[in-house]
This record gives C-alpha cells, structure tokens and sequence, in this order.
C-alpha cells in the first residue's frame, strides 16, 4: 500500500520528548528573563514583542510561548528529523536570546 523505503527512520519517544521538554524551558527562560530585564528598566529589542508588551499584554506574549511549544512539539512528536532539527535550533536560539536578557542589566 503505502512505499516506505524512503521513510526516515524511527526516532527515539525519549530524545523527542527530551528535545520538547527543552524547548518548553528555553521558552520559559526567555519569558522570565525578559519579564526581568523589562522590571531593571531595559526596553524589548524585539519590535513585535515590544508591541505586546507596550500594550500592556505580557499575557498575550506567555500565550504566544505556549503556542509555539505546542505547535513545535506537535511536529516534533510525529517523529520527522526535520522538525526536531528545528526543535534544537528554536532551543539553541533562545537560549541565547535568555541568556542576553541575563547580562543585559549587568553590561548595561
């Protein structure tokens, strides 16, 4: 019925949820890390998350954190190497991004 000699392989249920239950931290890090570096009085880089938080909506910024933890984790849990390459890149990028939040109010 279906061809599935070019199927990927079967990836690990552990290394997908661990790489899921990483990008669910990285989002975390990055809210909270931003959530205190805007209290030391340090202004959002980000134009379109400076948007949401201008209007007062940190809410709707968490909102969309747990949505692209959704989605991502959605495609990553289907098992396709493409989408937990992106997984790991996402986790990669904003542990950056949180750990800049972090020094920001040290380097100023």
């Amino acid at each position: 019925m279906l061809d599935t000699r070019f199927a990927s392989p079967t990836l690990p249920r552990r290394l997908l949820w661990t790489w899921l239950a990483l990008l669910a931290l990285s989002q975390v890090a990055d809210l909270l890390t931003t959530w205190r570096s805007l209290a030391a009085g340090l202004h959002e880089g980000n134009p379109f998350v400076a948007a949401a938080l201008g209007a007062g909506n940190f809410g709707l910024y968490g909102l969309v954190k747990l949505l692209l933890v959704l989605a991502l984790g959605i495609a990553v849990l289907g098992g396709r190497p493409v989408a937990l390459n992106g997984a790991r890149l996402v986790v990669a990028v904003f542990i950056v991004i949180a750990l800049g939040n972090l020094l920001a109010p040290v380097l100023g």
